[in-house]
Formats: structure tokens, sequence, C-alpha cells
């Protein structure tokens, strides 16, 4: 609790068995250590107009989000603090207004006691919260600073990065919410172009897939990580069908063309949202591939190879 006095002299206070006031000699002003976040949200263009403001001219950190065109990219965040926050982000204009961000998040507090160490203790509790959360990958302006605070002010903060949590959950913005449900949607920065049509259940196959029709070899079903799909094994080719799930996840071993062949996909729409579930992709038309292991790489985002992938059992969707 910080108390700010009028009058240092306290030697008159009397105690209150002897009469004396339960205030002592001296005014003063009491403040509770709660810190309650004041929050800005916008996009750059919006935010940069507020940097005058006086809520802004206090210690506070930073979150500055550019979107994924791809919902097979991360989304990235810039996180820094100030401790005149506003002064901060307009001494750095140039780096992140008209630099192609879509969204910006700057947090202050209007309590005394809130001063550049607990901006610091923010930027990297936030950092932390993301890189904890894997919803977004983090831009480190520095390595956040490691800072000791009084067990009251260290109270507050946790309290101060709960309500800042429920308020952007609020919002739809999941950026420090740790295994978010199903049920919480997408967060509201992804542009409506990252966004394609709802999958489709008719088994339809994509141009230049001829002779897809013909009659297979055999039927495989996918196994791997939860995923559930079909393919049809022709003499030359392999024939992913129509509701087959995709992985949004990508190893770091994964080669560059299979990279590349998932987003050539998706942006020809045979690759879209999964009409059900928001944590995969599904294909919307029935597709032709080279092999088994090319199927098995755009599937799950991994390095398997296609027997290591495809099953020879019934399917439980299709």
């Amino acid at each position: 609790m910080t108390m700010h006095s009028f009058i240092t002299d306290t030697s008159l206070a009397q105690p209150l068995a002897h009469g004396g006031s339960p205030f002592g000699s001296c005014a003063q002003i009491v403040w509770p250590t709660i810190f309650v976040p004041t929050m800005f949200l916008g996009t750059p263009a919006q935010v940069d107009a507020l940097l005058c403001t006086s809520q802004m001219a206090r210690p506070g950190a930073y979150m500055i989000v550019r979107a994924s065109h791809s919902p097979l990219d991360p989304v990235r965040v810039r996180v820094g603090e100030g401790g005149n926050v506003a002064a901060r982000l307009a001494n750095k204009r140039d780096e992140w207004l008209d630099t192609g961000y879509a969204m910006m998040i700057v947090v202050t507090c209007s309590h005394p006691a809130f001063d550049k160490t607990c901006a610091e203790v923010l930027e990297g509790v936030v950092t932390a919260s993301i890189e904890a959360s894997r919803s977004a990958e983090v831009e480190r302006e520095r390595a956040p600073k490691i800072r000791r605070l009084s067990i009251e002010v260290h109270r507050a903060m946790d309290d101060f990065v709960q309500v800042l949590r429920t308020e952007l959950e609020r919002r739809g913005i999941f950026l420090l919410t740790q295994q978010p449900s199903k049920a919480m949607g997408t967060a509201r920065w992804n542009s409506p172009q990252s966004r394609l049509p709802a999958a489709e259940q008719a088994p339809e196959v994509a141009p230049g897939s001829g002779g897809a029709f013909k009659e297979p070899v055999r039927t495989l079903s996918l196994a791997y990580g939860g995923l559930h799909g079909r393919v049809d094994e022709m003499h030359d080719h392999v024939v992913v069908h129509a509701g087959t799930e995709v992985s949004l996840h990508e190893v770091p071993a994964l080669q560059s063309a299979s990279r590349t062949a998932r987003r050539q996909l998706i942006d020809a729409g045979i690759i879209g949202p999964h009409p059900t579930k928001e944590d995969r992709l599904a294909f919307r038309k029935s597709h032709s591939v080279g092999s088994l292991t090319t199927a098995a790489r755009i599937c799950t985002g991994s390095t398997k190879s296609g027997t290591q992938v495809w099953r020879q059992t019934q399917p439980s969707l299709f």
C-alpha cells in the first residue's frame, strides 16, 4: 500500500487509548496497491491518433500484431515497453506505422506505484505468456528484463495481468491464453483474405486430376495425430478425398517443397478451413498428387513417409 503524507512530523500523534486521532497528526493519501489496466486497442493508425492523450503518457507495454495471410503461417507479435509508452512509440513510428501491422494493443495503469519497473515486468510476462500459449511468435525488441518486486506489488501485477487476459479474451484476442478452447473462435486480427470458404463434402476432383476416378489399387486411411481422411492409391498417383483433414502445424524439418505445396493448395481453394474443427484444415475437393509420401506431408505437415501415415483400415468419418 502506498501512502503520501503532506506532513512528515508525526511526533504529536497520540495513541487511540489516550484520545488520539486514528490519522495521527498529518493528512495522508492512501492508494491501495490495486493495479487496473487501461487498454488501447485498434489499428496502428487509430492508436497513433491517441499517443497525445494523458492516459497513454504513462509507464506501460505494447503488443503490435502482424496478421498471417495463410492459416499455416503464425501470427507475429512485437512486444515492448516504456516509462512513457506514448513517447517511446512516437519515437518508433517508422517501425510500426504503415509497415504491415494489423493491430496494436497498448496497456498502461494510472496507479502511482505502477512505474517503469512494473512496465518492464509486464513486458516480460506478456512475452512469456504469448510464447507459452503458442498462439503467435514474438518479435522481441530486446530480452525482457527480470525485476524483483515487493510481495504487495507482485500480487497486484498478477491480478493486473489476469484482468488484461480476460478483457482481451472478451474481445476475441487470445494472445495470452494458454490452450484456448475451440468455442473461443478465431482471433479478430485474422484478415478476411485468410479465411477460405467452408469445406465442401461432395467428392469433387480438382482440375488437372484426370483419370482420378479409375478403379483404385487400394484405399487407405489417415492415421496420424488424430487426423482423419482417406486416399485412393492408383497405379501412378494418389487421390486425396474431399474432407480429408490437414494439420495446421508444420515441423521445422519439413522440406520447402512440401511447405510450398501446402500453401499453393490453400491459395487455390483446394484446402480450406475445416467445417467444424478450428484446429485443422480440410480438403474441399478431391485432389491427386504424385505419391503417398507427398500426400502424407501435405496432410500432416511432418516428414513422415507415406507408409507411416496411411493405413489399410476402415476410416471412421467416411
